[in-house]
């Protein structure tokens, strides 16, 4: 008997962009049609469940059920179909998180469960984890302003870059007072198009942990010497009594190291 195999798992080179809702339908769909064409077709009202499935996660899920209760073993004997049930539940998954609204919160089941999920691949010895990237990257690139990729860049190239904060003195007391933070020359070196927004960039590039700003100077202050001739600098430093200039830096995390090394081309400055 010549064996039907059906192939369900995701080809390495899938776009990961691809809608989990209209593959997962289609999962159901090319399933119900293969079996009836053995002769073990579902019943007539599930051609009509189709059309809810491909909006309606559990509703797809609950059809796969309905089908899969009567025909599984022959399936699997017949028709080849032996990852069926797991690219149901990862594709379900997905599916599910696709429907929600950005911030909406998610039942604590459901979260369970995706985790139990996670932790069940990552102990499946005969899978591992064969992903080439980290999965947040893509999400990460939607995040990023065009310059805050090229300060990204410059991280990845040129390493670590010297930041300054302007404290003053207090009259009385010890301790010290803010008067500047996060003095640099990213919007120069970095070739940006909006300079003032420099403070947001990095700002946002903390929050998405691809960069931190550090207190760990840079080698000597030879390395702060242009940068504390910048009129940003010296403007306050002149203006403000026993003030001076505290050498921090801005650096890329491990994270923003690897991202950088995936996600941007860093060969040639053209780009």
């Amino acid at each position: 008997m010549t064996v039907l195999r059906t192939d369900y798992g995701r080809p390495p080179d899938e776009d990961p962009g691809a809608d989990p809702l209209g593959e997962l339908a289609q999962l159901v769909a090319t399933t119900w049609l293969r079996l009836a064409a053995w002769g073990v077709g579902a019943s007539l009202r599930t051609s009509g469940r189709l059309a809810r499935a491909a909006a309606d996660p559990d509703a797809a899920g609950e059809l796969y059920a309905d089908l899969a209760r009567g025909v599984r073993a022959y399936a699997r004997e017949f028709l080849g179909i032996v990852e069926l049930d797991d690219r149901v539940r990862e594709l379900t998954l997905l599916a599910g998180s696709t429907l929600r609204r950005p911030g909406e919160r998610r039942p604590a089941l459901e979260l369970r469960a995706h985790g139990a999920e996670l932790l069940r691949r990552a102990a499946d010895v005969e899978q591992g984890d064969d992903a080439e990237t980290h999965p947040a990257y893509p999400r990460i690139l939607t995040e990023l302003a065009p310059d805050e990729a090229r300060i990204l860049r410059l991280l990845a190239i040129a390493g670590p870059q010297p930041v300054v904060d302007i404290r003053a003195a207090n009259l009385i007391g010890r301790g010290s007072q803010l008067i500047a933070r996060g003095l640099n020359m990213l919007g120069a070196q970095a070739g940006l198009g909006r300079r003032d927004r420099v403070p947001v960039y990095v700002d946002n590039l903390v929050r998405l942990g691809l960069a931190v700003l550090s207190d760990q100077p840079l080698g000597g202050p030879a390395l702060y010497q242009v940068l504390e001739a910048q009129p940003e600098v010296l403007g306050p430093l002149k203006a403000t009594p026993r003030s001076r200039t505290v050498h921090r830096s801005l650096r890329l995390t491990a994270l923003g190291r690897d991202f950088c090394d995936v996600c941007l081309p860093l060969d040639g400055a053209d780009q």
